[in-house]
């Protein structure tokens, strides 16, 4: 099965690029309109981290946690570098 990814060109390669970037700074928006929500219902993997490290001082915990998400940043560019590079440009 092959999966084709409509606008793959340049422009289509940043902006999915860009929006890669922007889950996982998507901390500011969530915190700053629900702060977490009711009972941490709407809390991503960062405002986690967050919460953890600052509100109950688990710094070593929240440390953890900023590893795991570098890693997770790592993993995902990684795949994705490899699945732009498997691609045959236009000649």
């Amino acid at each position: 099965m092959k999966h084709i990814i409509v606008c793959s060109d340049g422009t289509g390669n940043t902006a999915i690029k860009d929006r890669g970037t922007n889950v996982f700074k998507i901390f500011e928006l969530v915190y700053m309109l629900t702060g977490g929500g009711p009972v941490h219902a709407s809390e991503t993997l960062v405002s986690y981290m967050y919460f953890v490290t600052f509100t109950n001082q688990q710094y070593g915990y929240g440390m953890a946690l900023a590893v795991i998400i570098t890693i997770l940043g790592a993993v995902v560019s990684v795949g994705y570098l490899a699945l732009a590079r498997g691609r045959k440009q236009p000649a």
